[in-house]
C-alpha cells in the first residue's frame, strides 16, 4: 500500500441507491474540504484525483452499475490512480481486469487428514471458539468438512455455521443447511442486516436480476457438480448472452474446461425459487432426458463397432457429468422413465468399469434391477434382464461379491434373451456364463470348470459375428486367446491375442487394446519370457494411464512390480506396489489393494526384514481374498506369507503355503526360487545342511530375472555364510554344484512329495470333524467340476450316498455350497 504516494482509500457503495451520488461518496472518502456550488461533483472529482497516485476501493458496485461511467471517466483523466471495485456484477469496461473471488480453500469429498490446512476449516474453528470454547475439530471431523465442502469455503457462511455451535452439532448444521439455507443466518445484533443471512445476501443478487435471467437461472439447478454450455441450453433454454450475464453477476462461475458451475448454496436457494415457480417436474424431466441420451449418443465412442472411436474423449465427457448422470439414471427409475434406461445402460455398465467406479456402478444397476423386478408388468422384461445381466458383469469385473447366485442370475438371462430370439443378448449372456466358469479357476483342481466355458465362448462367438459387433467379437476372442494359452497351446493363444489386438487398434478402442496388451503381458510372464512381459505391461501401463483405468493401473503396477521384485529391482518394485495401493484406495478398488498389500509385504521381508511388518501385510491380503467373489494373484500372497513366516521362524506356516506356490506346472523359475529358498532355510534348522546348500545352487541357477531377489534378502546372505562355517568351504562348493546341476522340475517333484501328503493329511486332522477318505474323494471330484451322478459314475455309488457324502462335506467345512466347499477346500489345503 506504500506505493501509492497519496494514499489509499475505502470508498462504501453499499448504502447508496442512486448511482448518481458515487462521486459525493467518492469525495466525501477522500482527504481535504470540498466547498460545496461552483462545478458539478464530477468534476471537482476529476479535477482532484488528475495529478494524484492513489488507490480507490469502490466497495458493492454491483447494484450502480449504471454509474460506470465514471469509473472509466476517472481512469482517463488520471493516470497514475488504480481503482479496485468489489461487486457481485462485471462493469465491462475496456481497462477492467476481472479476478474472480471464490471461497477459501476446502477438503475435497473423503478428504479427513490434514484437515486444519484448509482455510475452511481454521475460520469455522476459529469462529467456533467464540461461541464455544471447547470446540474440537476432531470431535467429529467429517461433519466440520462436510460444512466446508457445502459452503464451499464461502467465508460468510463459515461464520454463520459456526454461530450455532452453542445449539447444534455439527452433524445437525449440516442436515440443516442440506435441507434449508436458512440455518446460515445470525442472531447477533450489531451484524448489518445484509449479512444477517446468506438469504440476505442471495436476495439482493435475485434483486439485480431481469426477468429472463431469473428464469434460466432457476432452471440451473436442477445441476449438480456443473454442466455444459450445450446442456444449460437444452435443460434450462440459457443462451449465450444470458449465461454470459449470469457469469457477470457472479451468480455462475466458468471453468478453464469450459463448464459452469453454480455455488452449492446459491442452487438450493434458485431450487426453491424454481418450485415456487411450479417449474420444477418439467425442467428435471429434461435434465433427466438430457443426460441419458447424452449415454445414448456416446455408445459408438466407447463401443465401437466399425469406426475409429473418441473413446478417451467420450470417458472424459462422462466422467465430468457423472454426478449428473447418476443423478438422471436414479431419477429416471424413479419416475417410470424406462424407455431412456434401456439405449444408456451399456455405456454407463462400459464407463464405469473402464474408469473402475464399481462401487458407483454397481449401486446404479442394482437400484434398477430391484425397481424393475418390483414391477408386475411383462413391459419390461427384456429390459429388466439386460439391467440384470450387466449387474452381473460388473460383479465379475470388480470382484466384489453381490451376496446372491451370479450364476443362476446369468442363466435366467440367457434363458429370456433365448425365449425372445435376441441373438445380441443370447450372445452376451452366453459370453458372461464363459466369463463366470472361466473365473473360477483358482487352481489346477478347477481347470475342468474352465473347459466349461469355452463352448459358451464359441457360441457367444456366432451370434456376435451373426449381428456384426465387431466389438464383443473380439472381447469374446481376447477370453479364447487367454484360455487357450492357460491350456498351453501357447502359440494358438498368442496368435488370437494379436489378431484383437489389430483389431483394437483399427477401431482405435483404447481399453481393449489395454487390456490385451496387459493380458499377452501377464502370458508372457507366466511362460517365462520376462523381457517380453515388461514390454507389454510397460506399453499396458502407459494405455491405462491413458484411459484412466483404474483397476488396470493397479494391475499393471502390480505385474510389473513383482516381475521388478523377483528380478532383484527392487526400488522399481516399490514404486509400482505404492502407485497400485494409491490408486486402489482412493476409488476403494480392493483387488488393487489386496495386490498391492502382498507386493509390499515382499518387499518389507527382503528389503527391510521386517517380518512382522509384511506378515501384516499378507494376512491383509489374504482377508480380502477370501472375501472377493474372485481371486487375482493369490499365489503372490502366498509367497509373501510364506516369505514372511520363514523370516519369523514360523516353519509349519511356509509349509502350509508352499504348495500353492505353484499353479500347474513345477518348472516355473519364479515360483520355484520362492520354494527352494524358504525350504532351504527350513532343511538348515533341520540339520540338513548339505541339502539345503544344493536347493540354493539350483535356486540360484536359476535365470536373474527369477532369482535376483535372492541376492537381497540378508536372511539368505546369513543363511549361506552359516552353511559355509558348518559345511567347510570345499563341501560347500561341491554341494552347491551338484544343486545347480540338478533337474529343477524333479528335484522339486522330489521334495515336495515328501511333506505334501503329510501336509494334507494334518490339514484334515485339525478339522473339528475330519472329512473320510471318501470324502475327501468326493470333495476332489466336486473340484474337477463333476456333477453328483457323474461322481456316483466314477465312485460306483448311487446317486443318494454321494448326496449323503455332499451334505456331510458340507457340514464338517461349514459351507452352503459346493462352490463354497472348493474354495475352503482349496483354503485348507484339502485339495
Amino acid at each position: 500500500l506504500d506505493h501509492f504516494r497519496d494514499g489509499v482509500f475505502f470508498v462504501p457503495l453499499a448504502p447508496l441507491e442512486n448511482p448518481d451520488d458515487i462521486p459525493f461518496a467518492v469525495l466525501e472518502a477522500l482527504p481535504g474540504q470540498f466547498q460545496p456550488g461552483g462545478c458539478d461533483a464530477d468534476t471537482k472529482l476529476l479535477d482532484y484525483l488528475r495529478e494524484k497516485h492513489v488507490l480507490l476501493v469502490l466497495d458493492n458496485f454491483e447494484h450502480l452499475l449504471d454509474g460506470v461511467d465514471l469509473v472509466a471517466a476517472m481512469l482517463d483523466a488520471a493516470p497514475d490512480v488504480m481503482i479496485l471495485v468489489t461487486s457481485r456484477a462485471a462493469l465491462n469496461l475496456q481497462a477492467e481486469w476481472v479476478r474472480t473471488i471464490t471461497g477459501v480453500s476446502y477438503p475435497d469429498n473423503g478428504v479427513l487428514d490434514g484437515l486444519e490446512d484448509y482455510y475452511a476449516v481454521q475460520l469455522f474453528t476459529e469462529r467456533a471458539h467464540r461461541v464455544r470454547g471447547d470446540f474440537a475439530v476432531d470431535a467429529d471431523p467429517a461433519s466440520v468438512a462436510r460444512i466446508c465442502r457445502l459452503t464451499e469455503g464461502m467465508p460468510l457462511a463459515l461464520e454463520l455455521a459456526a454461530g450455532w455451535l452453542n445449539t447444534l452439532t455439527p452433524a445437525d448444521i449440516v442436515a440443516e443447511i442440506e435441507r434449508d439455507i436458512d440455518i446460515l443466518a445470525t442472531r447477533s445484533r450489531d451484524v448489518s442486516a445484509r449479512h444477517r443471512s446468506i438469504r440476505a445476501v442471495f436476495n439482493h443478487s435475485w434483486r439485480l436480476l431481469t426477468d429472463e435471467d431469473r428464469a434460466v437461472f432457476q432452471k440451473l439447478a436442477v445441476f449438480k457438480g456443473g454442466f455444459t454450455r450445450e446442456a444449460a441450453m437444452e435443460v434450462a433454454g440459457a443462451g449465450l448472452p444470458v449465461l454470459a450475464e449470469l457469469v457477470d453477476k457472479s451468480l455462475l462461475y466458468l471453468s478453464t474446461e469450459g463448464r459452469y458451475t453454480i455455488h452449492e448454496l446459491l442452487r438450493q436457494f434458485a431450487a426453491e425459487h424454481l418450485k415456487a415457480a411450479g417449474e420444477w417436474d418439467a425442467t428435471f424431466d429434461r435434465y433427466i432426458a438430457y443426460y441419458l441420451s447424452l449415454l445414448a449418443r456416446l455408445l459408438p465412442d466407447i463401443k465401437p463397432i466399425d469406426a475409429p472411436a473418441r473413446q478417451i474423449e467420450a470417458l472424459d465427457e462422462i466422467e465430468a457429468d457423472f454426478e449428473n448422470i447418476r443423478t438422471a439414471w436414479t431419477w429416471a427409475i424413479k419416475r417410470g422413465h424406462y424407455h431412456l434406461i434401456g439405449p444408456a445402460l451399456e455405456t454407463l455398465n462400459f464407463f464405469t468399469d473402464m474408469r473402475g467406479r464399481y462401487q458407483e456402478g454397481l449401486q446404479l444397476f442394482y437400484f434398477a434391477k430391484e425397481r424393475l423386478y418390483a414391477e408386475t408388468s411383462t413391459e419390461h422384461e427384456l429390459l429388466r434382464s439386460q439391467v440384470r445381466s450387466r449387474f452381473y458383469r460388473l460383479t465379475m469385473m470388480s470382484g466384489i461379491d453381490p451376496g446372491m447366485d451370479v450364476q443362476a442370475g446369468i442363466a435366467a438371462s440367457l434363458e429370456i434373451a433365448r425365449q425372445i430370439e435376441d441373438r445380441h443378448e443370447t450372445g452376451y449372456c452366453l459370453y458372461l456364463t464363459a466369463m463366470w466358469l472361466i473365473m473360477q479357476v483358482k487352481t489346477v483342481a478347477h481347470l475342468e470348470r474352465g473347459r466349461q466355458g469355452v463352448p459358451p465362448l464359441e457360441e457367444a462367438l456366432e451370434h456376435f459375428r451373426a449381428v456384426g459387433d465387431t466389438f464383443y467379437e473380439t472381447e469374446v476372442l481376447t477370453w479364447l486367446g487367454n484360455w487357450t494359452m492357460w491350456g498351453e497351446q501357447h502359440e494358438e493363444g498368442q496368435a488370437i491375442l494379436k489378431q484383437c489386438l489389430a483389431i483394437k487398434e483399427d477401431l482405435h478402442e483404447i481399453n481393449g487394446l489395454a487390456w490385451v496388451t496387459h493380458n499377452l503381458g501377464v502370458n508372457m510372464y507366466q511362460l517365462h519370457r520376462y523381457e517380453e512381459a515388461e514390454v507389454h505391461l510397460q506399453r499396458a501401463l502407459a494405455l491405462m494411464n491413458e484411459l484412466g483405468s483404474i483397476k488396470g493401473i493397479a494391475l499393471s503396477d502390480f505385474e510389473l512390480g513383482c516381475l521388478m521384485g523377483e528380478a532383484g529391482r527392487l526400488d522399481e518394485a516399490h514404486q509400482h506396489a505404492e502407485r497400485a495401493l494409491q490408486v486402489s484406495q482412493d476409488y476403494h478398488f480392493d483387488e488393487g489393494i489386496k495386490v498391492a498389500y502382498a507386493l509390499r509385504s515382499l518387499l518389507a521381508s527382503i528389503r527391510h526384514e521386517d517380518y512382522t511388518t509384511a506378515r501384516a501385510y499378507a494376512e491383509e491380503s489374504l482377508v480380502i481374498s477370501r472375501r472377493d467373489l474372485f481371486s487375482y494373484s493369490d499365489r503372490m500372497v502366498y509367497f509373501t506369507i510364506a516369505i514372511a513366516a520363514c523370516g519369523q521362524g514360523d516353519f509349519e506356516t511356509v509349509r502350509q503355503n508352499q504348495p500353492y506356490f505353484f499353479w500347474r506346472e513345477l518348472n516355473n523359475p519364479s515360483a520355484a526360487t520362492f520354494y527352494l529358498a524358504t525350504e532351504a532355510v527350513i532343511l538348515s534348522q533341520d540339520g540338513e545342511s548339505e541339502t539345503a546348500v544344493e536347493l540354493l545352487g539350483l535356486a540360484f541357477n536359476q535365470v536373474p530375472s527369477a532369482s535376483g531377489w535372492m541376492e537381497h534378502w540378508p536372511l539368505l546372505t546369513r543363511l549361506r555364510a552359516q552353511l559355509i562355517a558348518e559345511l567347510g568351504t570345499d563341501a560347500y562348493a561341491a554341494a552347491w554344484e551338484r544343486g545347480a546341476a540338478q533337474d529343477l522340475e524333479s528335484t522339486i517333484r522330489r521334495v515336495m512329495g515328501q511333506g505334501a501328503e503329510a501336509i494334507q493329511l494334518a490339514a484334515n486332522q485339525a478339522l473339528a470333524e475330519p472329512l473320510t477318505e471318501r470324502e475327501l474323494e468326493v470333495l476332489h471330484l466336486l473340484a474337477e467340476g463333476l456333477s453328483n451322478r457323474e461322481i456316483a459314475e466314477r465312485l460306483v455309488l448311487s446317486l443318494g450316498t454321494v448326496k449323503v457324502h455332499t451334505r456331510n462335506i458340507y457340514g464338517k467345512l461349514d459351507v452352503g455350497s459346493r462352490t463354497q466347499a472348493i474354495a475352503r477346500g482349496a483354503d485348507l489345503q484339502l485339495l
